[in-house]
C-alpha cells in the first residue's frame, strides 16, 4: 500500500459521507414536500381553507429535492452517460478519458457551485425577499440550493482522486454561414463532451458555459445561477419526485406478483394466453408507477419465470415484454411526460389525458399481434384455466391496482387535482397499498425516499441543462434559423415529422430517451409549431419516438433489463423486439392521420 492512501481515506471517506448526509436532507426534503401538500389537500377538502405557504415552500423543496442527491447519486453511478464510445477503446484509454471527463466534470460543477453561492451572497446583500406574504428571505433558500452542486463538486474530486490512486472501478468492456458555423460549434462541443463520457446534465451544462463565454459578452455565471433559480423552483415540478416516490414504494411490495395472478383467470381464454400478461401487468404497472424501466423490470421478474415455467414461447414473452415495458413513457403519470410538459410549458394535465389513448391503443397493438403469431404455436398452458370464482377472486387481487388508477387519473381527470396534488395523492395510496401487504417498514420508507432522491437528484442535473441549454438556444436565435433552413427545404408537414422521426429513430441509437428529448427540443419545438402541428400532439409523438428508442440496439435501455431478466444474447432480444418496435413506428404515422387521438382534450 501506497503511504497516500491513509492520508486520503479520510477525505474520501468524508466526501462520501457528505454526499449520504445531503441525499439524506433531500430525501426529508421530500417527505416534508408530501406531508405539506397532504395537509393542504385535507385542509381544503374538510374546512376549505389553505395552508397558505404550500405554492411558494414547494417550490423551494423541489429545488433542492432536485440537487442534493446529486452527489451520492454520482457515487452509486446513478448519473447517466453516454458510453457507446468509452466501451469500445482500449482499456488504457478508458482510463485516461475517465479522468478526462471527471476533470471536466468537476471544473464544470465548481462553477455552477460558485456561480449559485455568489448568487445566494449578492441576494443577502441586497436582502432579497419572497414576492409571497410570508417575505421569506431568498437568500437562506438560495444558500441552501447550492449546496448540491457544492457537494457534486466534491464527490468529482473525490472520483479524480481514485481514479489516479487506482481505487476507482475499473474500466468495463456570412450570417447564414455564422449561423451554420455556431450550430455546428455547439453540436461539436456537445457531442465531445456526451463522446468523452461526461454525465449528461453536466455535458449540457458545461456546452452552455463555454458556448456563452465564447460568443457572448455577459457575466455567464451569474445568468446561470438565475435562470436556475427560476426554472428549478417551480412548484409545478413536484410532481416529478412524488411520482417517483410513488412508484419506488410500490416497488417494494407484492404488487406486481399480485397483477399477475388477477390478470391470469382473464388472459387464459386469449389467443397467446397469459404472454397477454405481459402487456396488461405493463400497462397497468405503468400507471402507478411512471417509470419505464421500473415497469419493465418489476413485471418482467415475475412474468418471464412464470411464462417460461408453462412452456410459452420465450421470444415473443421476450419482446412483449419489451414493447409493452416502453408505455412507462406514455401511460399517466408518466415522468418523461411531465419533464417534457416543464420544458415545453405544456399542461402536464393535458399531457398525461392525451397520453392514455394512444397508450391503450399501443397496447392493443401488441396484444394483437401476439394473439397473430400465437397462431399455430403448440404451448404447455400448466393450470391456465380456471373457473368462475377463480376470476372473481382474481377481481379481489386487481382491486388495490385499480383503486390507485382510479385515484390517481380520476382526481385529474375530474379537475378535483392538479398534477402534483394527484402525485401526493398517489403517495398516500402507495403508502396504505404497501401497509396492505405489510411492506410498511421504517427501513423500507427510508430506503424508497432515498432511491427517489437520488432519481431526482439525476433527474434534476439533466432538467438544470436542459433548461440553460434552451436559453442558450433561445439567446443565440438558433430556433429561427434551424426553422428557416428547414423552410428551405420546402418539405411538406408529414415530411418533416418523417424526417424527425427517422432523426428520432436513429438518435435513439446512441442516446437514452431522456437526453433525445432535453437535447433536441429547443430547436425541434419550433419546427413542427411552425408547421402547423399543436406543442401538445408533438409531446406525445416524442414520448412515442423515446419509446422506439428504448427497444433500440445498441443502448436500448429496455433491452438491457430484459437481458437482465433472461441472461439472453442482445441480439435475440433486439429481434424479439422488433415486431412491437414496428407497430410503436406505426402509432406515430396514426397519430399524424387522426391527429384528434391526441387533441381531444383540448
Amino acid at each position: 500500500m501506497t503511504p497516500r492512501r491513509p492520508i486520503l481515506t479520510p477525505l474520501l471517506q468524508g466526501i462520501d459521507a457528505l454526499g449520504l448526509l445531503a441525499a439524506r436532507a433531500g430525501a426529508l426534503c421530500l417527505a416534508v414536500l408530501f406531508l405539506l401538500g397532504l395537509a393542504e389537500i385535507i385542509l381544503r377538502a374538510s374546512i376549505g381553507q389553505s395552508l397558505g405557504i404550500t405554492l411558494e415552500y414547494s417550490g423551494y423543496l423541489v429545488a433542492l429535492i432536485l440537487f442534493l442527491g446529486s452527489g451520492e447519486a454520482l457515487r452509486r453511478h446513478r448519473h447517466i452517460r453516454v458510453m457507446l464510445v468509452r466501451d469500445h477503446l482500449p482499456a488504457c484509454l478508458i482510463s485516461v478519458l475517465d479522468l478526462a471527463a471527471s476533470l471536466i466534470a468537476f471544473l464544470i460543477s465548481a462553477l455552477l457551485s460558485y456561480a449559485l453561492i455568489r448568487y445566494a451572497i449578492e441576494s443577502a446583500q441586497w436582502d432579497m425577499r419572497s414576492f409571497f406574504p410570508t417575505r421569506t428571505p431568498l437568500w437562506i433558500i438560495q444558500f441552501l440550493f447550492s449546496l448540491g452542486p457544492l457537494v457534486l463538486t466534491l464527490a468529482l474530486l473525490a472520483r479524480i482522486i481514485r481514479l489516479i490512486i487506482g481505487e476507482a472501478e475499473r474500466p468495463s468492456t456570412a450570417q447564414d454561414q455564422l449561423m451554420s458555423a455556431l450550430i455546428i460549434s455547439i453540436t461539436s462541443l456537445l457531442i465531445l463532451l456526451l463522446g468523452a463520457g461526461l454525465w449528461v446534465g453536466l455535458a449540457l451544462l458545461g456546452t452552455g458555459i463555454i458556448s456563452l463565454s465564447l460568443f457572448r459578452d455577459l457575466d455567464v455565471l451569474a445568468f446561470l445561477a438565475g435562470d436556475l433559480w427560476r426554472s428549478l423552483t417551480s412548484a409545478e415540478l413536484a410532481a416529478l419526485p412524488l411520482f417517483i416516490l410513488m412508484g419506488e414504494i410500490l416497488n417494494r411490495t407484492r404488487l406486481a406478483a399480485q397483477l399477475f395472478r388477477g390478470l391470469s383467470p382473464f388472459m387464459t381464454p386469449l389467443p397467446g394466453g397469459l404472454l397477454h400478461s405481459n402487456i396488461v401487468g405493463c400497462t397497468l404497472f405503468a400507471a402507478v408507477s411512471g417509470s419505464s424501466a421500473a415497469t419493465t423490470a418489476t413485471v418482467g421478474r415475475i412474468t418471464m419465470r412464470e411464462l417460461e415455467q408453462r412452456g410459452y414461447d420465450r421470444s415473443l414473452a421476450m419482446g412483449s415484454l419489451c414493447g409493452a415495458g416502453t408505455l412507462g413513457f406514455l401511460i399517466p403519470p408518466s415522468l418523461v411526460l411531465i419533464i417534457y410538459g416543464v420544458l415545453a410549458e405544456v399542461s402536464i394535465l393535458k399531457l398525461f389525458l392525451a397520453g392514455i389513448l394512444p397508450g391503450l391503443l399501443l397496447a392493443l397493438g401488441y396484444m394483437a399481434w401476439v394473439a397473430l403469431a400465437s397462431v399455430g404455436k403448440k404451448q404447455r398452458p400448466l393450470k391456465d384455466s380456471a373457473p368462475a370464482m377463480g376470476r372473481i377472486k382474481a377481481l379481489f387481487a386487481l382491486l388495490p391496482v385499480i383503486l390507485l388508477i382510479g385515484l390517481v387519473i380520476g382526481s385529474l381527470y375530474l379537475g378535483l387535482a392538479g398534477p402534483s396534488e394527484a402525485a401526493i395523492i398517489g403517495v398516500a395510496g402507495a403508502l396504505i397499498i404497501a401497509a396492505f401487504h405489510k411492506a410498511l417498514s421504517f427501513a423500507r420508507l427510508t430506503e424508497a425516499l432515498m432511491a427517489s432522491i437520488e432519481t431526482s437528484s439525476m433527474l434534476g442535473l439533466i432538467l438544470a441543462g436542459a433548461f440553460f441549454l434552451s436559453k442558450l438556444a433561445a439567446l443565440f436565435g438558433l430556433p429561427t434559423a434551424a426553422a428557416a433552413a428547414v423552410d428551405a427545404l420546402h418539405l411538406s408537414p408529414l415530411g418533416l415529422i418523417s424526417l424527425l422521426l427517422l432523426f428520432y429513430i436513429l438518435l435513439g441509437m446512441v442516446l437514452d430517451g431522456l437526453s433525445m428529448i432535453v437535447m433536441t427540443l429547443p430547436l425541434a419545438l419550433p419546427l413542427v409549431v411552425g408547421a402547423g402541428y399543436d406543442p401538445l400532439w408533438f409531446g406525445i409523438f416524442l414520448v412515442i419516438a423515446v419509446e422506439m428508442a428504448q427497444i433500440t440496439p445498441p443502448i436500448g435501455f429496455n433491452l438491457f433489463v430484459v437481458q437482465d431478466l433472461t441472461g439472453e444474447p442482445m441480439g435475440r432480444i433486439a429481434a424479439a423486439a422488433f415486431p412491437f418496435f414496428l407497430m410503436t413506428a406505426a402509432m406515430v404515422f396514426i397519430l399524424v392521420l387522426f391527429p384528434d387521438l391526441v387533441l381531444w382534450v383540448l
